[in-house]
Parts: structure tokens; sequence; C-alpha cells
């Protein structure tokens, strides 16, 4: 009896998966060895009783001897053996990828302050994921690491609030050569900038090209394939993921009249379906970024390469499984710490452990800055650090939906519900499988970095 067996080494990556896979499919073989050995003894038995080799017809009391006894119960398959095995490799995998996660998150030094440290952090911002309350702390974070390692990098003569240090050498005056961490942002909403800025040859369009290749800390509210144009995919990226249905309809209530001019969401998806989106947009048209928000906004943001030709000049990904392959592989491999919105506080929290300068509460000598000076100058400046308390960096409620979208008669609040009806967020599902199976894999992947981080519940 002939078997076929899949290449354990071309499925499985981990040696424990291989030896267990092995030990499987040795014993599929066993288990085919005994069948075929059965059935031989079967056939040798009905040759020895038929004479010649030929099998009689049975009649229909053939078998019924009144004097044979009964034949015994067969006994039941035993699976057990296999199942377990199936399981314990499972329970050993998931082990191991928990242990490989550890490793991937261990936590990261204090950002550089080196002049040419650029590009060490940034935040792949998908609009309505919670990203604005990131970037909040975000920014918080950054202004209080310049403040402890400024009041850390303070000469001992010298007040940290001075310009100058008595006696000093070039005229009296000395500068502080502390750098400071600069952050900038490039973000598709405000889109003829962004345009400007990926295209154009003007002097601000330069001026936000330098700036984005000088920036330590970057928030790119924009495709991935963008950092790596900038040649910033080298850099910690973190990154929320949100459910679709969620994002789309907070995108709607947020953007009611000015992207959406007041129009019920299912009666835009059917101009979509229909064809007839130039017919709603009208001679104004509906560039931007407001339709694109509908349509698999976040896998369109993660691939490396350009979603469409609009977005890059040259070529694109063709096929949906392209997209999706090529944003579940950024997703995993380029993305150091992903969050989703519905845990964005224990998200928070995965930031504060990985990244420690991002944490609610910090101290100076606690991000490893060294206090300069001696013993008597230490002491005195570790004093008057603690005097002035560094900042708290919580998470915020950032960007709620406007309280009157102006979009019922009077320029009165048309209200809208939390949540979208049924039919409505069946339109927008039928519109995003993408980016409901990214969800999928960033929940999976979130749950993973819980149980690394020891944030179990």
């Amino acid at each position: 009896t002939t078997t076929t067996t899949t290449t354990t080494e071309q499925t499985y990556s981990y040696p424990h998966q291989r030896r267990q896979m092995r030990r499987l499919e040795e014993m599929a073989e066993e288990d085919a060895v005994d069948v075929g050995q059965d059935m031989d003894e079967r056939h040798h038995h009905l040759d020895d009783g038929g004479g010649d080799g030929t099998e009689e017809p049975l009649s229909e009391d053939a078998g019924q001897d009144s004097d044979a006894e009964p034949d015994a119960e067969p006994e039941p398959e035993p699976e057990l053996e296999l199942s377990t095995a199936v399981e314990s490799i499972a329970e050993e995998d998931q082990i191991f990828r928990g242990q490989e996660m550890a490793e991937r998150l261990r936590p990261r030094p204090m950002l550089s302050f080196a002049a040419n440290a650029t590009k060490q952090f940034a935040h792949l911002h998908h609009m309505k994921t919670g990203g604005t309350s990131i970037n909040s702390m975000l920014r918080c974070a950054l202004s209080r690491a310049r403040q402890l390692y400024q009041e850390a990098q303070t000469p001992p003569d010298m007040d940290a609030d001075a310009d100058t240090v008595d006696g000093a050498h070039d005229g009296g005056r000395r500068t502080r050569t502390g750098q400071t961490l600069p952050f900038y942002s490039l973000e598709e909403c405000s889109h003829s900038r962004y345009l400007s800025c990926i295209n154009d040859n003007s002097t601000s369009a330069q001026s936000c090209r330098s700036s984005i290749a000088s920036a330590s800390v970057m928030q790119y509210c924009a495709p991935l394939h963008q950092m790596s144009r900038f040649d910033w995919l080298d850099a910690d990226i973190v990154s929320v993921i949100r459910h679709p249905v969620d994002r789309v309809w907070s995108m709607f209530r947020f953007q009611t009249k000015s992207c959406f001019r007041c129009t019920p969401l299912l009666d835009i998806y059917r101009h979509i379906e229909e064809g007839t989106l130039d017919e709603f947009c009208g001679e104004k048209g509906c560039g931007g970024v407001c339709m694109p928000q509908l349509l698999n906004h976040e896998t369109r943001n993660l691939p490396t390469d350009a979603w469409d030709e609009d977005d890059s000049g040259g070529e694109s990904l063709s096929t949906d499984e392209e997209k999706l392959s090529e944003a579940l592989s950024n997703l995993n491999s380029r993305v150091t710490l992903v969050g989703v919105t519905d845990e964005l506080p224990v998200f928070a929290e995965m930031l504060g452990k990985v990244f420690p300068w991002l944490a609610e509460t910090v101290t100076a000598e606690g991000l490893g800055m060294a206090i300069e000076g001696d013993g008597a100058s230490r002491r005195k400046l570790r004093r008057k650090t603690t005097a002035t308390e560094p900042a708290v960096c919580s998470l915020p409620h950032a960007n709620a939906s406007p309280k009157n979208n102006r979009c019922a008669p009077g320029d009165k609040h048309w209200d809208l519900p939390d949540e979208p009806d049924e039919e409505t967020r069946e339109a927008i599902l039928r519109h995003n499988q993408l980016d409901l199976k990214i969800y999928e894999a960033a929940k999976a992947r979130f749950q993973l970095q819980k149980q690394a981080l020891d944030l179990q519940e």
C-alpha cells in the first residue's frame, strides 16, 4: 500500500513542529501498513476457501450458521493518540510563538538625542482608529523626554532654566548641546499639502521632504509605501487596526457633511456598486481621501507597493490576493507593535513596556539619562528635577465626532446612532472584506503580544 505524505520541512518552519509532524506522518504510515496487511490476510482466506481462487457469490443466508458464535464487537480505532499529538503540536506552537514574540518585544532603549540619529520611531496612522489619541500621547512623551534630557545634561554651574553660565568662555555665553528629537507628520487628510510634498519641486515641498529626512520621530497618516519611499522602514513602527464596520461608521459620523454631503452611507455604497459615483460627486468631484476611506482603507495603507497607479505614478498591485498578501506580510514583519482600537488602553500600556519613554510616568534615570557633575551637584539637580515633576502622558480621547454636523434642516445636527443599522453594516462589510481579514490578523497578533508582555486579563 502506498501513502502520500507532506514534506514537513516545506510546511513547518520550527524544529519542534517538524519533529511532531514527522511522528504524525510515521503514525499514519503505520496505520496504512496495518490496513494493507489486514486486507492481504482477508484475500488469502478467500483464496483458501474457494479452491480455484474465484469468489462464489454469497447467498442471502450465507454466513448465518446457527452453530457459529456471533462475531465479537469491533474494537474502536485508537484515535486518542493522534488527536492528543495534534493538540500537543498546537500547544507547543503557541508557547513557541509566545516566546518568539517576547523576544521581539524586548524593551527598547531611550531614543538617541544625537543630531544624526534620525528615523527612529514611526506611527503608521490609519484614520479613525484612535491614532489621534496615540499622537497626543506621543507628543507629550517627546516633550517630556526633551525636558528630562535637558535637565540631566545641564552643566552643574548652570541653572536649567538659564541660557548662560557665569565665567564661561566664548564671550561669557555657553549654549546647550542637547538635541531636540525632531518630530514631523505627513498626513494624507491634508491632501493638497500631502500631494505637494511627495510630488512637487516647490520650496515648501522640498522643505517637507527635508523635514521627513531629518526627523527622529514621524507620524505617517499615509500609506506604508510612502514610508518606503522616504527610507523609514527600518524605524520601529507601531500601528492600530480597527474593525472595518466601526472604523467606516466612525469616519462617516466624523465627516458627514464635508466628505459625504449629508447623504446616507447606504446610498453612497449604492452609487459605488452601480457605477454612478460621478453622478453623486458632480462637478466638484470626489477627490481626496473621502471615498477611499469607505473601501479597504487599512489594507490599502499596509503594502510597500502602491495600491494603484494614482498613488505612485508607476506599477501597482493588481489583485485583491496580492494586496492582502503583502498587507498581512508587512503587518507581521514590519510593524513592531500592533494595536486594536477596541483595546486601546491596553495598547497604551504595551507602548510603555516596549518603549519605556512612552510610559505614563518616567524619570530621567529610569530612561538611562546620566546626570553630569560631582556628587553635590548631582544631588542638587536631582532635587530640582524632583521639584519639577515631569509630565504624566496618559491616553486621551481625541478627535471625537462633531456635536453638530449641520446636516439637518436649519444647519442643525443630524443625530446618527453609535452603530449602523443591519443593512448599512452588511454594505460596509461587503466593501471591506480585505480589511476584515486584516483586523482578524491584528486581533490574533494583539493577543499574542498580551501573552508575551504578561498583560493577560
